[in-house]
């Protein structure tokens, strides 16, 4: 296990003998929203990009024994590209080591996007103090095919082949495979 691994996991909480990986660690401010999708995975919005994404009235006032409020997406189309093997070979060309936000953004811009919408509620909460958030995936070892980008946010966040990258008009971020599929469904031609 590389020792870049080993400092994520122990800064992120996570024994070193769990089989998962971290994709990424975002600090929520106080008034950010914490988003946990079905699968369980959260993520870190400001509340600007959560009222662009989701209606800011939950579904109803029941929360769960975490804080969580269920909550219905806006309905967005989003540019997506499945992280293929060709695809991943154009990266790893692209890019010697680990770009940018900006510099990723032009890149990914310019790759064959499909159509997609996100198709199911989230559970969130807002957060009441400054915290961590560690998103992980399932480990898979020393994945020779992995890739790393800054995120907007300014960490650095993993990309293997099999995900997919969502391509904003202003930003690109991952979504493992398994998340992607049970959250978000293709459009229609």
């Amino acid at each position: 296990m590389s020792t870049e691994k080993n400092r994520m996991q122990k800064l992120a909480g996570i024994p070193l003998n769990e089989a998962k990986e971290i994709e990424t660690i975002n600090t929520a401010k106080k008034g950010d929203y914490i988003v946990k999708n079905p699968t369980g995975e959260e993520y870190v919005l400001t509340p600007e990009k959560f009222k662009k994404n989701y209606y800011v009235t939950p579904i109803s006032d029941d929360e769960d024994s975490s804080g969580y409020k269920e909550f219905e997406n806006k309905p967005e189309e989003r540019n997506v590209v499945e992280v293929t093997k060709d695809v991943m070979s154009k990266i790893e060309d692209e890019f010697k080591s680990t770009p940018s936000q900006e510099k990723f953004f032009d890149f990914a811009k310019n790759l064959k996007t499909k159509k997609a919408e996100k198709s199911v509620t989230v559970k969130a909460r807002i957060a009441d103090k400054e915290e961590k958030v560690v998103t992980t995936t399932k480990g898979d070892g020393e994945n020779k095919n992995t890739f790393k980008f800054k995120a907007s946010w300014g960490e650095d966040m993993i990309l293997k082949q099999g995900d997919f990258l969502v391509v904003s008009s202003n930003e690109v971020y991952r979504i493992g495979k398994k998340e992607f599929e049970s959250t978000y469904k293709f459009k229609e031609k």
